[in-house]
C-alpha cells in the first residue's frame, strides 16, 4: 500500500543520493534522467514516516515539493542508520534550497547598483568626472586611426586639462582605450574644439570648493551635450560611460564572491561588506565616467578572489584558478599602471598554496615562471615598449609633479591636508573634488573607519589567510597613493579603488570583532553601516549633484512661472522675469533671485557678460548685498546660447544682518560685457533706462517679530481697523537739536493706502512747535506694503530748539492723513470710541523719565 503526503510543486530540483540509496525515483518526464538524482516527487518508505515528519515539515513548507511515503512491511534490513541516511538527505535537500535563495543577494546588490549608477549618470553631465576629457581623448584617437596614440611631447598647461586636435596629451596602458573604441566608431573631429573650460579660469577666479552649488564645473557645457541634442561625440561618450557602469556592477559581484570567502556561513555580512561598495558615493560616480579606474578596479577585485579561492582550495593540482589569476594580473598591469600591486600578493598566494599542497621546489618555479611569462605576455609588453622608445618603461613623466621639495615640514604639511582630502573623495566627494558632503557625514566615515581598523588590534587567531593577503594588498596600494599624495596636487580617494573590496572587507572584519567584544548583536553594527551608507547615497544625486550641475537652459513651456519685466539688454538679451524666495526676507537671511532669459539677437562676436546684482533701499546707493557673476552661469556663458532656449539663472544673496528692516528693497541689475568693460543699454515699456540700470522689485525684508523692541511708553490707538499704535519711545537726537520719536505700528490688516504719518508738536496754545510729516521708515516702507501682523518701529524727527526738559509745555499729535486727498484715518482709543480731529493727542514724556 503506497500513501501520499504532497504539497504543491513550486519548482524542480535534483538532489545527490548515496549509491546504495534506498528511495525509488518516482518515474516522471519531467525528472533528471541522470542515475542518482530525484526530481519534483520522491518517496520515503513509512518506516520512517515518524522521523519524516520532523524533518520534511520545514522542507515541504519552504519549496513546495511533493513528499511521497511508501507504507511498505518493517523488514530487518531497514534499520536506523538508514534514519540517519533519510535525516541527512532532506537536510541536504533543505541546505540546497536555501543556498540558491541567497542569490537573491548579489542579485539585490546588482540591482541596486545599476538603479543607483543610472541615476547618478543622469545628474552628471559629460567631462565632469575627473579626467574624463583626457580618457576620451584617447580612446577618440584609437577609433580614429585604428593605432594607439604615441606618447605627446607637449605638456598641458592652464588648471583645466585640455584635449589637443592631434596626438592625445594624456599616455597610459591601453586595455580601458581599446575596450571602449569598439563602442565609439567614428567620432567627428569637433570633440576637442567642444572641450570648453570653466570661462572663470581665464577671469582669474578659481574653482569654488567652498559650500554653495555655483562654479563648481570644470567645463562649459553646451547644447552639444544634452538630449535631445546630442552632438556625435556625446553619444559615443554616453555609449562608454555605460561600459564603465558595467565594470562598476562586475566590483559589486566581485565583492560579494570575496565576502562569501570571508564569511560562508553568515551572509548579513556578506550584505554589509557588499553594502559599503554599493552605497560608496564616490565609487557610484566613478563608475559613471569614462576612465580607465573603473576596469582596473574590476580587474583587481576579481584577482582577489581568485587568490582567495587558490588559498581554500585543497586540490594540490595546478589548474584554471592560476592562470587565469595570471591573466587577470596581465590585463591590470594593461588597464593602469596600480595593477602592479597585485603581484606581490599574487606571488605570497602561490608561496602559500605550495606549502599547503607540499608542492616540490621545482613545481613552484614552474608556477611562478609560467605566470610571469603569461602575465608579461598579456600586459608587459607596453611597458617593455615604452622602456626601449622613450626610455621611460612605466610612462610616469607625462604626470605633472610638484616643483622639487623646499621645506621639508611644508610638504609634509601639505601631505597631510592631501591625505584629508583623499579621505573624503574615497568616500564622498564628486566633480574634480569641487563637491563635498557636510561636515557630519565625514565624521562619520572617520569613526566608521577608526572602529574598522582599530577592531584589528585585538588579537584573534585567524580563521583564514585570505585577511593577510588583502591587508598587503591595502598597505601596497596605500603605500603608493602616499607617495602620490607627496609628488602631486590631486588628492583623490579613487586612487585606492583597486582595493576596495578588500578594504571594506576588512573594515566590515575590524566591526565584528569590536562587537564581538562589546558582546552587542551584530545586527546593531550592519544597521549602524547600511543604512546612514544608503541614505546618503540616495541623497548625493539630488542634493548635491543636481545643484551644481543641473542645466541651465530649459525649453519654453517649462519656464512660465515667474513675474514678467519684459526688459532687452543691448537688443541681445531679454530679460522675460523673475522669482524670489523666500517670500519672507530678513535680515541675515539668504535669498534666491531667479531671473528668466532668452537670446533675442545673436552677436557676431559674442563677449562674456558679467550680470551685477545689487539690493537697495529706495536709495541705490545705500545697498545691504550685492553679487558678480556670469550671465549664463560657468556652466552655460551668455556666448553659447542658442535662440529658443529660455536660460533660468539663479543667483544667492546674503543679506547684512544689519539692514534696515523692515523696509523695501530694489534689486538693480546691470550687465557689463568684459570685453569692452561697457554697460549694456536696457530698454524697458520702450523707455531707455538711465544709466543702464534696471530696477526690479521692491520686495519688502521684515524684521523677525522677536526683534522688535517693547516701547518706553505704552498705548493703544486702533487706525481704521488697519494699524494699531502700540506705544512710543522719545529721546533727545543724536547728533543735532531736536527730539526723535518711534512710533511702534503694527498692522492688524494689510492697509488699502499709503498713508503718511503726520507727527505734530503744539504749544498750549495750538500753535505748531515742530513737525515730522513722513512716510513710514523714512519712505521705505509705505502702509500698503505692510503685512498682516507685521511690527513696523518708524521713527520721525522733531527739528528745533525743544528738548525732554521743557515737554510738559507741549502736546504730541499724530496720525495718518492721504497725501493726495489730505484726508486723515479715522482712530479710536482703547474704549473704541472716535477721537476728534482724527487725530491722537499725547502728553510727551522721554523715555529716561524727563518731561
Amino acid at each position: 500500500m503506497r500513501t501520499v503526503m504532497r504539497t504543491p510543486l513550486i519548482w524542480p530540483t535534483a538532489v545527490r543520493q548515496p549509491a546504495n540509496n534506498i528511495y525509488t525515483k518516482k518515474q516522471n518526464p519531467s525528472a533528471s534522467n541522470k542515475s542518482g538524482h530525484i526530481a519534483d516527487d520522491f518517496y520515503i518508505p513509512a518506516v520512517n514516516l515518524f522521523f519524516v515528519i520532523v524533518s520534511a515539515s520545514p522542507f515541504a513548507a519552504v519549496s513546495g515539493h511533493s513528499i511521497c511515503v511508501d507504507l511498505i512491511q518493517p523488514s530487518n534490513t531497514l534499520n536506523r542508520p538508514f534514519l540517519l541516511e533519510t535525516r541527512i538527505m532532506l537536510k541536504r535537500l533543505l541546505r540546497a534550497l536555501q543556498s540558491q535563495s541567497r542569490l537573491f543577494l548579489p542579485a539585490a546588490g546588482l540591482l541596486i547598483f545599476a538603479c543607483l549608477g543610472w541615476t547618478y549618470r543622469q545628474q552628471t553631465p559629460l567631462l565632469e568626472t575627473p579626467d574624463e576629457p583626457s580618457h576620451f581623448e584617447v580612446i577618440n584617437y584609437i577609433a580614429q586611426h585604428n593605432l594607439l596614440p604615441p606618447r605627446s611631447s607637449e605638456t598641458r598647461t592652464g588648471p583645466a586639462p585640455t584635449v589637443s586636435e592631434d596626438v592625445p596629451f594624456y599616455y597610459a596602458p591601453p586595455l580601458y582605450y581599446l575596450l571602449a573604441a569598439s563602442l565609439v566608431g567614428q567620432v567627428d573631429s569637433q570633440f576637442a574644439q567642444a572641450v570648453i573650460p570653466n570661462p572663470n579660469f581665464g577671469r582669474g577666479i578659481g574653482l569654488n570648493l567652498a559650500d554653495g552649488a555655483n562654479n563648481k564645473n570644470m567645463y562649459v557645457h553646451t547644447a552639444a551635450q544634452t538630449p535631445p541634442n546630442l552632438a556625435p561625440w556625446a553619444m559615443a561618450m554616453q555609449r562608454v560611460r555605460l561600459l564603465s557602469l558595467a565594470f562598476g556592477l562586475a566590483t559589486v559581484l566581485g565583492t560579494w564572491a570575496l565576502a562569501r570567502q570571508i564569511w560562508p556561513q553568515n551572509w548579513r555580512w556578506q550584505a554589509t561588506a557588499v553594502a559599503l561598495i554599493v552605497f560608496n558615493p564616490t565609487f557610484l560616480y566613478i563608475s559613471n565616467g569614462v576612465t580607465n579606474d573603473s576596469l582596473l578596479i574590476a580587474l583587481c577585485t576579481w584577482s582577489f578572489v581568485l587568490m582567495g579561492s587558490l588559498l581554500q582550495s585543497h586540490n594540490p593540482k595546478i589548474g584554471w584558478r592560476e592562470w587565469t589569476l595570471a591573466l587577470l594580473l596581465g590585463a591590470s598591469i594593461l588597464t593602469k599602471q596600480t595593477g602592479f600591486i597585485l603581484l606581490p600578493p599574487a606571488l605570497l598566494v602561490v608561496v602559500v598554496r605550495a606549502r599547503q599542497m607540499a608542492w616540490p621546489r621545482r613545481r613552484l618555479w614552474l608556477v611562478v615562471t609560467g605566470g610571469l611569462v603569461v602575465v608579461t605576455a598579456v600586459g608587459g609588453w607596453w611597458y617593455l615598449f615604452n622602456g626601449i622608445v622613450y626610455g621611460d618603461p612605466l610612462a610616469l613623466e607625462s604626470h605633472r609633479a610638484l616643483p622639487p621639495v623646499e621645506s621639508i615640514a611644508e610638504r609634509l604639511q601639505f601631505s597631510l591636508a592631501q591625505s584629508w582630502g583623499a579621505f573624503k573623495s574615497y568616500w564622498a566627494a564628486f566633480g574634480w573634488a569641487t563637491i563635498f558632503v557636510q561636515p557630519l557625514w565625514y565624521a562619520w566615515f572617520v569613526a566608521l573607519t577608526v572602529l574598522g581598523l582599530t577592531g584589528w588590534l585585538w588579537r584573534e587567531r585567524p580563521s583564514s589567510k585570505i585577511p593577510s593577503i588583502l591587508w598587503l594588498a591595502v598597505l601596497l596600494n596605500g603605500g603608493l597613493m602616499l607617495v602620490w599624495l607627496w609628488r602631486t596636487a590631486a588628492p583623490y580617494g579613487r586612487l585606492l579603488f583597486p582595493v576596495i573590496a578588500p578594504l571594506s572587507c576588512l573594515l566590515v572584519l575590524g566591526w565584528q570583532r569590536w562587537l564581538a567584544r562589546l558582546r552587542w548583536p551584530d545586527s546593531v553594527g550592519q544597521l549602524a553601516v547600511v543604512l546612514p551608507v544608503a541614505a546618503l547615497a540616495l541623497l548625493v544625486p539630488f542634493g548635491y549633484l543636481q545643484p551644481a550641475f543641473a542645466p541651465v537652459a530649459t525649453p519654453p513651456d517649462r519656464a512660465t512661472d515667474y513675474l514678467p519685466l519684459d526688459a532687452t539688454f543691448d537688443k541681445q538679451f531679454h530679460l522675460l522675469g523673475y522669482t524670489i524666495a523666500p517670500e519672507t526676507l530678513q535680515p541675515g537671511s539668504e535669498l534666491t533671485l531667479t531671473l528668466f532669459w532668452r537670446l533675442a539677437n545673436s552677436a557676431a562676436d559674442p563677449s562674456l557678460i558679467e550680470s551685477v546684482i545689487q539690493v537697495a533701499p529706495l536709495n541705490p546707493e545705500a545697498q545691504v548685498t550685492a553679487v558678480s557673476e556670469l550671465l549664463g552661469t560657468p556652466r552655460y556663458p551668455a556666448p553659447f546660447w542658442q535662440t529658443g532656449e529660455i536660460i533660468v539663472q539663479q543667483h544667492t544673496l546674503s543679506l547684512a544682518e544689519d539692514a534696515p528692516a523692515p523696509s523695501l528693497y530694489w534689486f538693480d541689475l546691470i550687465l557689463v560685457d568684459e570685453t569692452t568693460q561697457t554697460r549694456l543699454p536696457v530698454v524697458w515699456q520702450d523707455e531707455l533706462l538711465a544709466d543702464a540700470l534696471l530696477r526690479i522689485g521692491p520686495e519688502p525684508i521684515l524684521l523677525d517679530g522677536t526683534a522688535v523692541s517693547s516701547p518706553t511708553n505704552r498705548a493703544s490707538y486702533t487706525f481704521g481697523q488697519q494699524i494699531q499704535l502700540n506705544g512710543y519711545d522719545l529721546r533727545p537726537a543724536a547728533n543735532e537739536a531736536g527730539l526723535e520719536l518711534t512710533l511702534f505700528w503694527q498692522a492688524l490688516a494689510q492697509p488699502t493706502a499709503d498713508w503718511t504719518v503726520f507727527v505734530h508738536l503744539v504749544d498750549e496754545n495750538g500753535s505748531l512747535v515742530a513737525q515730522g510729516d513722513g512716510v513710514p521708515r523714512d519712505g521705505n516702507f509705505p502702509t500698503q506694503w505692510w503685512p498682516t501682523g507685521t511690527h513696523i518701529p518708524d521713527t520721525h524727527r522733531l527739528a528745533g530748539e525743544i528738548n525732554c526738559d521743557a515737554l510738559s509745555q507741549y502736546r504730541l499729535l499724530l496720525g495718518f492723513y492721504n497725501p493726495v486727498t489730505a484726508e486723515r484715518l479715522p482712530v479710536s482709543g482703547a474704549s473704541g470710541q472716535l477721537l476728534p480731529n482724527n487725530a491722537v493727542e499725547i502728553q510727551p514724556t522721554c523715555s529716561d523719565g524727563s518731561s
